[in-house]
């Protein structure tokens, strides 16, 4: 009874293995990463204030109905220096009857509170803006959402 002699195990095997968990460990470091940082955006203060003002927005609430959800991650920026801020997003808002997006600016207020200076609602192409009365029109890009080009850049 003669039994072949077993196979060694090739270098390349093990190779392939470390290269496959380090794959996959460097993607579980990656997908944590981005769940901090989604997190720590979406508990910012005025991040908070924005999606507050969109839920209790009647503008918002009579173009998309009932607000359901927001995007999953709002582009934008936050910036705040020697107890000034301002920042200024674009959250899509997913509603009972219709999604859209909504652009805001913000600033830090000496009491310490977000306040909103802008807001516009866009949907179908339209604009509107929010905060104050306004009507139905092409869609301005009147706020920058990039953090590069910010007017608190020095």
């Amino acid at each position: 009874m003669n039994e072949p002699p077993k196979k060694k195990s090739g270098p390349l095997k093990w190779i392939l293995i470390g290269c496959g968990s380090l794959a996959v460990l460097g993607s579980l470091l990656v997908a944590g990463g981005l769940f901090v940082l989604f997190k720590v955006i979406k508990s910012s203060g005025s991040y908070e204030t924005a999606t507050h003002f969109i839920r209790t927005s009647p503008e918002v609430r009579e173009s998309l109905g009932e607000v359901q959800d927001f995007g999953f991650l709002p582009s934008g920026h936050q910036n705040i220096r020697n107890s000034q801020g301002e920042a200024a997003w674009a959250i899509t808002v997913k509603g009972g009857t219709g999604e859209g997006t909504v652009i805001l600016a913000l600033i830090l207020s000496p009491e310490g509170s977000w306040v909103i200076q802008e807001a516009y609602l866009q949907l179908d192409g339209r604009e509107r803006r929010i905060d104050q009365p306004g009507e139905w029109g092409p869609i301005r890009n009147s706020i920058r959402v990039s953090s590069k080009n910010s007017d608190w850049d020095d």
